[in-house]
């Protein structure tokens, strides 16, 4: 599948993310994502990204965090955030096909509830600032059974690309 511009709408599948994202198993953390809704039509400021994803038993994390009382690390959390952010902002024109994405700070981040085998999740990430070159999001993680926050943070992302060599 050829990259292109993500725009918003409905069920992007697997193939379709890791036609953008460079992540692989096991450590692409995303299974899909449910929607895109931009605040304004075109405008990746303000733009909302949903996700959803089972957590499996057999997640690989789970063999050393912890054995025998299993918890999603917090930081993988982050990086769910994160590579959900990253897939609703991959723009073509502004990124060219060689773009990958570098985390470049993460702040307020709080965990307020574990995230063990069996859950599932939503994911809601929102666009507060962008920059073909730097962006500023804020991801909240819930129980999808419950709707509790189980985690949240506001981070910050870069495009590199061979021509600037990761260099902002």
């Amino acid at each position: 599948m050829a990259r292109e511009t993500v725009k918003a709408g409905k069920n992007f599948d697997l193939e379709k993310i890791k036609s953008i994202l460079p992540h692989r198993e096991p450590f692409l953390l995303i299974d899909s994502v449910d929607e895109i809704v931009d605040a304004e039509p075109g405008q990746k400021k303000g733009r909302k990204i949903y996700s959803t994803k089972k957590i499996k038993e057999d997640e690989f994390y789970f063999k050393g965090h912890f054995p025998g009382n299993p918890v999603m690390p917090g930081v993988l959390m982050v990086e769910t955030m994160a590579q959900v952010g990253a897939f609703g902002m991959y723009d073509l024109e502004d990124h060219g096909p060689d773009y990958k994405v570098l985390f470049l700070g993460v702040d307020a981040v709080r965990f307020r509830k574990i995230v063990t085998p069996g859950s599932t999740i939503k994911i809601e990430v929102e666009v507060l600032n962008y920059k073909p070159s730097r962006s500023k999001f804020h991801g909240v993680i819930r129980d999808a059974a419950t709707g509790e926050i189980c985690c949240e943070a506001d981070m910050i992302a870069a495009a590199a690309t061979a021509a600037n060599k990761g260099e902002f």
